[in-house]
């Protein structure tokens, strides 16, 4: 647990909880001591490494962009006081013990930031403040940030409108934007937000901020199973054709999002259109649920996302 100065009631408050792909629950925060969690039997936690060089993390954010790749931003050494952090991590969990590798720092210290996934990989933070403190805007950050795998570097977006800190929301959309919400929540403060903002990211946009065309999926299964192939028709798609991902549909509360996870698919080119996409077969991987199924040109311009369940292979759920 973080060593709060509140003790233990605000000690790892909110709990970084992602499944791995050998079935293992992995607890990445917000302590920097992170843990497995095994899940058959009489169950047991065993200790992980440290989270690299990074203090305890309360109120940062963590978020699954790959299949067992976490990106760990911001927080602070305790809930309620002290300097937000710009540091950021990936952790891999695909091998018996997490890989830790510090990346690039984000442009701005957060507490209490939100993040999504994008369809193309990339990870959307948004929001927070610079030093820890409930119930106040002071030293808020408008200014949005994307994180490039590829790169391992963060690069700033738009700004937001409104400060969104303690009690914030974000969550991404259908349609690929990301919806931002709320803060406050503490009956007539000053600092009640009862209103949200859309940020349209780079991909939907050209560069006199007219809409790019995308790629529309227009028919695919309403259902899959784990390791499944199955056939999806795209419209709207060149030469170089598109890439799959899956996005689980999610629910965020205090910062904290241990529902969302993206996973590429694997993808054979039948046609112009037409596409056999292929799920993997573990259900740690695809975990069962409802998630969104996109289409990404090469530009990294995303479809809409298709409504599409995924269950476990034999189809129990």
């Amino acid at each position: 647990v973080t060593n709060d100065e509140l003790g233990f009631f605000r000690s790892d408050n909110h709990y970084w909880l992602f499944t791995a792909p050998d079935g293992r629950v992995f607890h990445a925060g917000p302590s920097r001591r992170m843990h497995w969690i095994e899940t058959d039997g009489d169950g047991r936690t065993e200790e992980s490494v440290f989270r690299g060089d990074d203090k305890d993390a309360m109120n940062g954010n963590a978020v699954m962009f790959d299949i067992g790749k976490i990106l760990v931003v911001g927080g602070a050494e305790n809930y309620d006081s002290g300097r937000g952090s710009k540091r950021a991590y990936v952790i891999d969990i695909n091998g018996p013990e997490a890989v830790v590798t510090r990346v690039d720092d984000m442009n701005y210290q957060r507490v209490y930031p939100n993040t999504a996934v994008l369809p193309n990989g990339q990870v959307l933070v948004v929001g927070g403040k610079q030093d820890a403190g409930i119930f106040t805007d002071e030293d808020a950050v408008y200014a949005a940030e994307i994180f490039d795998p590829k790169t391992g570097r963060f690069t700033e977006v738009a700004s937001m409108k409104v400060p969104r800190t303690y009690h914030a929301a974000g969550i991404l959309m259908q349609d690929g934007r990301f919806f931002a919400a709320g803060g406050g929540v503490c009956g007539d403060c000053e600092v009640n937000h009862f209103n949200g903002e859309i940020y349209t990211p780079p991909y939907l946009l050209n560069d006199d901020f007219t809409p790019r065309p995308r790629p529309e999926i227009v028919d695919a299964p309403s259902e899959v199973e784990g390791g499944q192939s199955f056939d999806v028709d795209v419209a709207g798609v060149g030469e170089d054709g598109v890439s799959f991902a899956l996005i689980r549909l999610s629910a965020v509360t205090h910062s904290t999002n241990n529902d969302v996870r993206r996973i590429p698919l694997v993808a054979c080119r039948r046609s112009q259109s037409s596409y056999e996409v292929t799920m993997p077969h573990s259900h740690a991987v695809a975990l069962p649920g409802t998630y969104w199924l996109f289409a990404v040109k090469p530009d990294d311009t995303p479809s809409v996302g298709y409504v599409i369940a995924v269950k476990p292979a034999g189809g129990s759920q």
